[in-house]
């Protein structure tokens, strides 16, 4: 990824552009990659008719202007966002296109470039904006789950039903790290995965340090038990209350041990993996 990038800022920054999309002009006295960068993204779509049916029809120009993003603090991601939406308010079939590949490529955990707190950026920026009210509704619909159990910030307390039938919070656990794994019964991956977890020699060997916890979690009652792990069933309060956004299954969340999220919404073992070997 990072070799892509570095491809990206020498092909555009540096040595031109290609002849489907005109670039703006650098100035030639800004030397730097950051004010290059900071210039090209604040410009990008200057040259570029936001009428135009092709202009979003695939996905090079959003991919481009996502890589720009990237490189900024968020108020400045928010204001080049706003010059754009102020285009594109013009052209409805534009603008739509161009919120859905920000959803796909921003918000599905599928998607190599998934970054939920730059969505929820331009999220915000789209429902404070002036174009019709009709393109907000997802978005406002999406807001509440990206608000929740951010990088960084602390995860929501939240109960369920142990193997037992005794009533456990996720509270319970505070003091080691936490990986939560949202799983469904019927899910024949997270079979797969509780089978390659279950092991794992590197959750093995945290569990037995009392490093880690591994709390399962299945929307209903789960009879395989894991003697190691932390199993219960969610009795509503997770999933009515949405609490935690789960794209899919199975889904992880892994939490320090003070239960701030470390990684949220993760559906790669093989990334968990790498976190926890850090340990």
């Amino acid at each position: 990824m990072r070799h892509l990038i570095f491809v990206f800022f020498a092909q555009f920054l540096f040595l031109g552009s290609a002849q489907e999309f005109v670039y703006p002009q650098i100035p030639d006295s800004l030397v730097s990659v950051e004010s290059r960068t900071k210039y090209l993204a604040r410009h990008y779509w200057d040259c570029a008719d936001l009428s135009d049916m092709s202009l979003f029809s695939k996905p090079d120009r959003v991919l481009d202007y996502i890589y720009l993003l990237k490189q900024l603090p968020s108020q400045e991601i928010e204001e080049d966002v706003n010059l754009l939406l102020s285009g594109l308010q013009y052209s409805e079939d534009n603008l739509s296109l161009w919120i859905w590949w920000m959803d796909h490529f921003l918000h599905d955990v599928q998607s190599p470039l998934c970054d939920n707190e730059m969505y929820l950026t331009i999220t915000e920026t789209i429902i404070n904006s002036d174009i019709d009210e009709a393109y907000k509704i997802r978005p406002q619909w999406q807001l509440e789950w990206l608000q929740r159990n951010r990088i960084g910030h602390k995860a929501e307390n939240f109960s369920f039903v142990d193997n037992d039938g005794t009533k456990r919070q996720l509270s319970d656990y505070k003091g080691r790290w936490t990986l939560i794994l949202f799983h469904r019964t019927s899910c024949e991956l997270c079979h797969q995965v509780i089978n390659e977890m279950s092991s794992n020699e590197v959750i093995k060997q945290l569990i037995k340090d009392k490093k880690l916890t591994v709390l399962a979690i299945s929307l209903e009652r789960d009879d395989k038990y894991v003697d190691f792990w932390v199993q219960g069933f969610d009795n509503g309060g997770i999933e009515d209350s949405k609490l935690y956004e789960i794209q899919q299954y199975p889904s992880f969340y892994l939490l320090d041990e003070n239960h701030d999220v470390v990684l949220r919404q993760s559906v790669n073992l093989g990334h968990v993996l790498n976190v926890l070997q850090e340990l």
